[in-house]
């Protein structure tokens, strides 16, 4: 069953359930099946890569992390999104810059999270600079209505 367009209320009808129903109860049902049925992903996507949503609305999160330390190493991504390709609307952005050596520390990481609108194309562009290196720990999506 899809969504119904609620109706508009007037102050003296009597409200029975067979006019409440479709646009309440059948409503909530849609949306519950919409947000409990959520296809989740882990793609193998990369750096550079321009990608096309399909026809829902998509959530993206991609954990970035710094595999190559020192002082002046900028590390970072950016995502794009646009609804022609290549996608020019920054998104989201996460950058690292080493002002002191932190060689020998734990690597760093920045999760980036987006939304795509439908049939809209998007893409992760690397940010390292100085021979900072980035790599993609993991790229989670979830298509969802």
């Amino acid at each position: 069953m899809g969504w119904t367009t609620p109706r508009d209320w007037t102050d003296t009808e009597v409200v029975t359930a067979a006019i409440m129903n479709p646009h309440i109860r059948d409503n909530e049902n849609y949306l519950y099946t919409a947000l409990t049925t959520v296809s989740q992903a882990q793609p193998a996507n990369t750096f550079g890569t321009i990608y096309q949503n399909g026809s829902k609305i998509r959530v993206v999160a991609i954990n970035i992390v710094n595999s190559n330390w020192g002082v002046g190493k900028v590390h970072g991504a950016r995502a794009l999104t646009g609804v022609a390709s290549p996608p020019t609307v920054i998104v989201a952005e996460g950058i690292f810059y080493e002002a002191a050596d932190l060689s020998g520390t734990a690597r760093w990481g920045i999760t980036l999270t987006f939304i795509v609108p439908p049939s809209y194309y998007y893409k992760l562009f690397d940010e390292s600079a100085g021979e900072g290196t980035t790599a993609i720990n993991y790229w989670t999506e979830w298509d969802l209505l």
